[in-house]
């Protein structure tokens, strides 16, 4: 995701497996990126 934000400075939506839930908001959160969580 640090990539997307560095390469990519207009994205503010990602969306990350539920398996990283917690660790993909806290991070997207940091780097200004909104992470919605879908199923496997």
């Amino acid at each position: 995701m640090s990539h997307i934000a560095t390469t990519n400075p207009r994205a503010t939506k990602a969306w990350a497996d539920s398996g990283y839930r917690t660790k993909a908001i806290d991070h997207g959160a940091a780097l200004g990126i909104d992470v919605d969580p879908v199923l496997r």
